[in-house]
């Protein structure tokens, strides 16, 4: 009996032991695994839109169609349907409603997440359409120089701003009264009263940029363009001054997430945690360059990834960008620990998120704890890395599941 004692104490004193050194080895891999992972899509068309629709994420591409994916980018299915267009340029998702459109042909769409689709031409007089984008007042419709909305009930487009830019509109973003667009010839243009009428805004060294994007974080407004670089402006958009730190000689397309401010030209990624002030690069693991020269690769923010596409298509874990303020590494205690499924943490909220990575950096579970817990049952036997995302803070941790 002593003799079958010790072993189980032998055991346990070496598990302990292991388990930390494992720990301490997958924190070290970590840190040099970590980067862009290539997910599923390998079409070959160039992507040039990504939206984000509940519970499904949307990628048209130039040719190839329309794809979608229900595992936040990371596989991807083509839509087969006669009356989508093969040359999809833009993508806008408002409620439940999927908006689809090309520059020549009519714009379709779905209320039921690409189960079915309807022609979305009514009121668009049949002419050229300059831009499609998701705003916070609906779906709206670039037509030259006048702005349209797309009414779900009536399945028509509306007119939405009674004064006309007279320019094409390529970029389009709103944060209550104000909206703004981004034009080919005239640089960016703000509407103080809900489109009621439209103010030329003021740039830096009276540079005409062509917009491509808008961002917002705070009360700070970001504006990417095609060949000028990035501009901020801290007056809702009545005047814009350049950033440094990123190309000026090629298109750049931004996006936020919370305090974070990504931009990605073709020849690779940057992010800027101070409101574009200094500026880190993030290429790791991608294949350069992101898209053909003259062209700026699509960006989307998910809850839990930052997903680009180009020639192909990437993610990364938002979780890697911490911003100030945030404590990367805080340890979190949770047990059992060696488990056989259930984990309860301690020293988070009840419903951090959290992320499970394998021994070689695998992402293989994402999700949000319930009252504190998680089952990690389904996994194979092995050392995981978890990361939890509590509000401002990212904590980590080791597991063993035996």
């Amino acid at each position: 009996m002593w003799v079958a004692n010790l072993l189980s104490y032998i055991n346990k004193f070496w598990m302990k032991r292991v388990l930390v050194f494992l720990c301490l080895v997958i924190f070290c891999v970590e840190a040099v695994v970590a980067q862009w992972q290539m997910t599923s899509y390998n079409d070959g068309s160039r992507v040039q839109s990504l939206v984000k629709h509940p519970g499904v994420l949307f990628a048209g591409t130039e040719g190839g169609g329309v794809f979608s994916s229900v595992s936040e980018g990371l596989k991807w299915s083509h839509l087969s349907n006669s009356i989508l267009l093969n040359d999809v340029k833009w993508l806008a998702s408002y409620g439940s409603v999927l908006m689809v459109a090309g520059s020549y042909a009519a714009p379709v769409y779905s209320t039921n997440r690409g189960a079915s689709w309807a022609v979305a031409d009514q009121g668009l007089g049949g002419v050229e359409i300059d831009i499609v984008a998701s705003t916070c007042d609906g779906i709206l419709a670039g037509i030259l120089g006048q702005l349209m909305r797309f009414d779900t009930t009536s399945g028509s487009w509306q007119v939405f701003s009674s004064t006309p830019l007279n320019t094409k509109i390529i970029a389009l973003d709103c944060s209550y009264p104000y909206f703004l667009a981004g034009t080919n010839w005239y640089g960016p243009y703000i509407s103080p009263n809900w489109g009621g009428y439209w103010a030329k805004s003021i740039v830096s060294n009276d540079l005409i940029p062509i917009v491509t994007n808008f961002a917002q974080i705070g009360e700070a407004y970001f504006c990417g363009s095609i060949s000028s670089g990035l501009f901020k402006s801290s007056d809702y958009g009545n005047h814009w001054v350049s950033l440094d730190g990123v190309p000026v000689d090629a298109p750049i397309s931004i996006v936020a997430s919370n305090e974070i401010l990504v931009a990605a030209t073709a020849s690779g990624v940057q992010y800027s945690t101070d409101l574009g002030n200094s500026w880190t690069l993030w290429n790791e693991g991608l294949d350069l360059p992101l898209a053909y020269q003259g062209e700026a690769p699509a960006l989307l923010v998910t809850d839990d990834f930052l997903i680009m596409a180009g020639h192909n298509i990437w993610r990364r874990p938002l979780s890697e960008l911490t911003s100030e303020g945030e404590q990367p590494g805080q340890p979190v205690r949770c047990f059992p620990n060696p488990t056989s499924g259930l984990l309860v943490f301690e020293g988070c909220t009840t419903n951090a998120g959290i992320m499970i990575h394998a021994a070689d950096g695998r992402l293989v579970a994402v999700g949000q704890l319930e009252n504190r817990q998680f089952d990690i049952s389904f996994l194979p036997r092995g050392v995981y890395l978890c990361r939890l995302k509590d509000g401002p803070r990212v904590l980590t941790t080791c597991v063993l599941m035996h």
